[in-house]
C-alpha cells in the first residue's frame, strides 16, 4: 500500500491554540504547593487522555523548581480521571540539592487518587557524553498527515477510519504501509510530531508540551505485530499503566520530533514499549518508556 500523496491541511476552527492549549497543559496554582486543572482532554475511553497527566505533573514540578530544566518523570496511572471535576495536583519536596532537586506529586479528583509521580530536575552539568544516532527516515513534509491516512484508509476499506484524535498536534508516520491496515513484521514504529502552532518561549511550558506529546501514539508500538493500528481502538480497551520521561536536552514541542518506538515484550494482558525521541537535527534529546493495558472490547 503506497503512502497517498501529503495535502498538509486542516479547518482551522478544529484547532486548539494559544491560550486554549496552555489551559491544558498547565494547571493553575491555587496554594502553596498546590495546583487546579479545570480544562481536561479526554480521550477514546471517555477519561482524561494521559498524556495530560504527564504535562500536568511536568509543569507543577517545574514551577516547583524555577531554573532548573526537566530531567526525568515518572507516572503511575492508578484510577482513570474523569472529565469533571477538576483535578488537584500536590507537591511535595524529597530532595532539594545543590544539582537536583526531586518531588513527589499526587493528582486526585473528588477524593480519588489518579495518579503518583516522582519528578526530578537539575542545573545544566558537565561530564561523558555520547548518545544513539538517529535513524536516517524521510523528513516529515514527504509524509501523509493522519488526515491523508484517514481519506486512505476509507478508500481502502469502505469504512470511517479516525486516526486524529487531537487536531492540535501534527504527527506523520513513517512506513505506515507496513502496520496501519495489517500486523507489522516487527513490534516498531516510528513517527514525527509536534505540536502544530507556536508555543511562548518559555521552558516550562516546552517541557510539559514533551511530556504530553511522549504518550500520543506511542503505545501502538505493543500492538503492532498483533493488530492494525487504524481497527486497533475500536476492537480493543487499551489503558496505560505508567510511563517514564527522561529528558537529555531542552528542545521545541512546537519543533518537529522524530520518535522511534519499539516494544520488547507484550504478554499477560500488558505491553511494554519503549522509545528514543531525536530533534530535527537528529541530537537525541529523550528516552520514553511506557506499560500498558491492552484487552479486546466487549461486544
Amino acid at each position: 500500500m503506497p503512502n497517498p500523496p501529503p495535502t498538509h491541511s486542516l479547518p482551522e476552527a478544529t484547532r486548539l491554540t494559544g491560550d486554549g492549549l496552555l489551559g491544558f497543559l498547565c494547571p493553575v496554582r491555587e496554594g502553596d504547593q498546590v495546583w487546579l486543572a479545570h480544562r481536561l482532554d479526554g480521550n477514546l475511553n471517555g477519561r482524561v487522555f494521559g498524556g495530560q497527566l504527564l504535562a500536568h505533573a511536568a509543569w507543577v514540578g517545574l514551577a516547583s523548581t524555577p531554573g532548573r530544566h526537566l530531567s526525568s518523570l515518572r507516572l503511575g496511572f492508578l484510577q482513570g480521571a474523569k472529565l469533571d471535576p477538576a483535578l488537584r495536583w500536590e507537591a511535595r519536596p524529597l530532595q532539594q540539592g545543590s544539582r537536583y532537586s526531586t518531588f513527589e506529586l499526587n493528582c486526585t479528583q473528588s477524593q480519588r487518587m489518579i495518579a503518583t509521580a516522582q519528578f526530578t530536575a537539575q542545573v545544566p552539568g558537565q561530564g561523558f557524553l555520547h548518545a544513539q544516532a538517529a535513524p536516517q527516515v524521510p523528513p516529515p513534509e514527504d509524509l501523509p498527515t493522519l488526515e491523508d491516512l484517514e481519506a486512505h484508509v476509507q478508500a481502502q476499506t469502505g469504512e470511517p477510519c479516525a486516526l486524529q484524535s487531537r487536531p492540535w498536534l501534527d504527527l506523520r508516520l513513517i512506513d505506515s504501509h507496513e502496520f496501519l491496515l495489517q500486523p507489522s513484521s516487527q513490534p516498531r514504529i516510528r513517527y514525527w510530531l509536534r505540536v502544530r502552532d507556536p508555543l511562548p518561549d518559555d521552558p516550562a511550558v516546552h517541557g510539559a508540551a514533551l511530556a504530553y506529546l511522549s504518550d500520543f501514539w506511542f503505545n501502538y508500538a505493543s500492538l503492532a505485530t498483533h493488530q492494525g493500528v487504524a481497527g486497533a481502538r475500536s476492537q480493543l480497551y487499551v489503558a496505560s499503566l505508567n510511563h517514564a520521561l527522561w529528558v537529555y536536552a531542552p528542545c521545541r514541542a512546537d519543533d518537529w520530533l522524530l520518535f522511534d518506538v519499539h516494544s520488547p515484550r507484550a504478554g499477560d494482558g500488558r505491553g511494554l514499549a519503549m522509545g528514543s525521541l531525536y530533534d530535527r537535527g537528529g541530537r537525541l534529546v529523550a528516552s520514553v518508556a511506557q506499560e500498558m493495558a491492552c484487552s479486546l472490547r466487549e461486544p
